[in-house]
């Protein structure tokens, strides 16, 4: 129920905490085992119902620490970076104070974006922290369009059905691999798609496993991007043969 968003968690933690964890210099997994402490506090949603939650996640990647005895940073290095070779990928900002030319996200306020080096706390590094280049995107994105189609055998057929059904095996809706599936006008067939965004940058994706198409867009930029997104989108499935 955790990865379908249907375990009762609230989708964050509350402000004070956020702004501890913010300030903190704690590692990602002794912040995870701090929430821990207080999980009762934010399950107060029906289990069973829809509701995003990033604490889901969070709380599935303190599982995943627990039983491996691995920081979930090095699970993800060793079971997904390291075999598709994503060597761009991170955890993290990604920016690098002092050099301009690093990746800086921005945020608008007042008229104006302005650049800042953040990130959210490493509390959610298992729900939204991971970042990379195109290349290295498009790495991942390929193998999950494969594994959706059976052209892939880095998981086992079992897997990759299981990472696409949603929780009551409906047509569409969350999947348990975090994907949302749908049917949208413009596409041929069900598509897989999913956005991200940490108030600075922003990501979307939507996947096209009929004609075998990645549509992926990424902004260094939150505001107004999903509007840019669904503009451009628009455009090519238009233009498109």
């Amino acid at each position: 129920m955790l990865l379908t968003h249907r375990g009762g968690l609230q989708k964050s933690v509350n402000q004070k905490l956020h702004n501890v964890l913010e300030e903190s210099k704690v590692a990602g997994q002794a912040q995870r085992k701090l929430l821990i402490s207080q999980i009762s506090e934010y399950m107060n949603k029906p289990i069973g119902q829809f509701h995003y939650s990033n604490l889901g996640y969070v709380l599935v990647g303190h599982i995943l620490e627990n039983a491996t005895g691995l920081k979930f940073s090095k699970l993800m290095k060793t079971y997904l970076f390291e075999p598709l070779e994503m060597n761009s990928c991170g955890f993290g900002e990604t920016s690098t104070r002092g050099n301009v030319q690093s990746k800086w996200g921005h945020f608008y306020s007042k008229g104006k974006l302005k650049a800042y080096h953040y990130d959210f706390p490493r509390l959610y590094e298992p729900a939204a922290s991971v970042h990379c280049n195109f290349i290295d995107w498009n790495k991942f994105l390929k193998v999950t369009m494969d594994g959706y189609i059976k052209k892939s055998d880095f998981l086992s057929k079992k897997s990759f059905k299981k990472l696409y059904s949603t929780y009551d095996n409906r047509q569409s809706g969350y999947t348990f691999g975090g994907w949302e599936l749908k049917n949208l006008s413009g596409f041929n067939g069900p598509i897989l798609t999913h956005h991200g965004y940490n108030q600075l940058n922003y990501a979307e994706i939507f996947l096209e496993p009929s004609r075998e198409n990645i549509y992926g867009f990424a902004s260094n930029s939150y505001h107004n991007a999903s509007l840019a997104v669904d503009k451009l989108l628009s455009y090519i499935l238009k233009t498109r043969d």
